[in-house]
């Protein structure tokens, strides 16, 4: 089996689909997703994983899902942070790649001996400029525990309008969530994941491919029509 970090969001989900696609009751595919309460989206994220699945079982898709809940114990729940500032955690007071660096190591551990790990990174995403320190730092993990799989990337090459395209051929958009700092359980249009996700829907709607024959035809036509006005004399072209 192979083990596929998932949040719920549009990459990791299509990075689970694609590798559970051939996927069998003998041969699953296994899902790990951490949900941690003071990370902003949680609870879209765990609804969104719950409706994705349920999608993926009627569709003949054989995944096993585990979630890691973590909490934070304290008197009041609140953390001290830099400066002695006091507030509730969030991925965005620290910076960085915060995402990877919670997931990997946990989901290292759920590895079998020779399993790989799927990571859903598309190639606009920042992990690029730090691939080298990621792939010593799993491969650190897999010698401290004699295990001799490798972390895998199936989503590299492509870009995030790809993955908004497929998934929405898929039918499965509308399930994912994607909002950094969601508004009442909506997305925000403002943060940077939403203002990606716009971005590549903007993208999708206004660069279509040419679907069929038909289409094709009709651009001909299109064409021929603008050809024939243009033309000097034409009664089209004449003013």
């Amino acid at each position: 089996m192979s083990l596929v970090c998932w949040s719920g969001g549009c990459d990791s989900t299509l990075a689970l689909l694609d590798l559970s696609r051939e996927s069998s009751e003998a041969h699953p595919v296994k899902a790990l997703s951490v949900s941690h309460p003071q990370v902003i989206g949680d609870e879209e994220h765990r609804k969104a994983r719950q409706a994705i699945l349920e999608w993926a079982r009627n569709k003949g898709h054989h995944i096993v899902h585990q979630e890691l809940h973590l909490r934070v114990h304290g008197s009041d729940g609140k953390i001290t942070g830099a400066g002695g500032k006091e507030g509730w955690f969030n991925a965005d007071q620290n910076g960085g790649l915060i995402q990877p660096i919670m997931w990997m190591p946990l989901a290292a551990t759920y590895l079998d001996v020779r399993e790989d790990l799927y990571m859903g990174y598309v190639r606009e995403d920042d992990i690029w400029h730090y691939e080298g320190n990621f792939t010593r730092m799993f491969g650190d993990l897999q010698f401290l525990m004699n295990k001799k799989g490798s972390i895998k990337y199936p989503l590299k090459g492509e870009s995030k309008v790809d993955v908004i395209r497929r998934l929405k051929e898929l039918g499965v958009l509308d399930l994912c969530w994607y909002c950094e700092d969601p508004k009442k359980g909506k997305p925000c249009d403002d943060c940077p994941s939403c203002r990606r996700h716009l971005t590549g829907l903007w993208q999708l709607d206004r660069f279509k491919p040419v679907e069929d024959e038909k289409d094709v035809e009709k651009e001909d036509d299109v064409k021929a029509e603008v050809r024939k006005a243009e033309t000097p004399g034409s009664p089209e072209g004449s003013s």
